[in-house]
């Protein structure tokens, strides 16, 4: 006959180890971000980076932020890749062009961009009813651009982002690491025009006004990320896609750790390792109530 003690503890213990799945030790998480050509940022609903460089260079940026150790976490980035009106870049020169987008992240907590992030289209263009009017890069007349909005409260743990597609991967080649910034002085450059090409200066907006930029936000995304085994990610038309919104969703430790090891490692936080040690407590503690009970 099975000791009573025994019945009572086994489900305790397995109470206690699933409640150690939804919480976890606090920690600071760092990062950094790349898109083309600029990204805002929030974690858990709160906005946590805006990137200061709307085109080029094209920069990665450090980022640091706290979590509670309390799941889900929600990973949430817009990313806009720079387009005029008609969908084009440098409409000022005798040689326009469409921008391709391109977003790839890493984080210390083990969070990549992998293909199980979530991507919607907010604004794409020019559209393909327009090209098939006479849009071209020597007809921008006629070239339109499609504007849905972004959804409200997107970046909301709370929000459902289950009708959302999953996210295009593209490879290196495919997405390009862009032109290269560099910290001079205390300034990063350099800035150039997405109307006319020219260069700026460094540590300037497109239209040439000063900007605050710092060292970490001028960091070169190849040498960040080019050896991480995090995925350039955007959305279907690399070209004429030219704001998607990114989600990614970790509903407890576990998932944590099968992201991790889909993109190349496992990390176990604090949380889950103590989840474990749990875990592994109660198989010993239910065998010695067994080898009593024989005994």
């Amino acid at each position: 006959m099975m000791n009573p003690a025994r019945k009572l503890l086994s489900p305790l213990l397995v109470l206690l180890f699933s409640s150690l799945l939804s919480f976890a030790a606090a920690e600071t998480i760092t990062g950094t971000i790349y898109c083309d050509n600029q990204f805002t940022f929030y974690f858990n609903g709160v906005l946590v980076k805006q990137d200061p460089i709307s085109f080029t260079p094209h920069n990665a940026v450090k980022v640091s932020f706290d979590w509670d150790g309390t799941w889900p976490k929600v990973y949430a980035i817009a990313c806009q890749d720079f387009a005029t009106s008609s969908g084009y870049e440098y409409t000022e020169t005798s040689n326009p062009q469409l921008g391709d987008g391109a977003l790839i992240a890493s984080f210390s907590d083990g969070t990549k961009t992998t293909t199980s992030w979530k991507a919607f289209v907010s604004k794409s263009g020019p559209t393909p009813a327009s090209v098939s009017a006479g849009c071209s890069a020597t007809s921008l007349d006629k070239c339109a651009v499609s504007d849905v909005g972004d959804p409200a409260d997107w970046y909301a743990k709370t929000f459902d982002a289950s009708g959302w597609s999953a996210a295009t991967s593209y490879t290196e080649q495919q997405a390009g690491w862009g032109r290269t910034p560099s910290w001079k002085n205390g300034e990063c450059c350099t800035m150039t025009s997405p109307l006319t090409r020219n260069d700026l200066g460094c540590s300037v907006d497109s239209s040439g006004q000063g900007i605050a930029v710092t060292e970490d936000e001028c960091q070169d995304p190849k040498s960040l990320l080019g050896s991480s085994d995090a995925t350039f990610l955007w959305a279907p038309e690399l070209k004429t896609d030219n704001r998607v919104l990114f989600r990614m969703d970790i509903s407890d430790a576990a998932a944590q750790s099968d992201m991790a090891a889909s993109s190349g490692g496992v990390r176990f936080g604090a949380g889950w390792a103590l989840a474990l040690a749990c875990a592994a407590l109660a198989c010993v503690v239910t065998s010695l109530a067994g080898l009593r009970e024989r005994h």
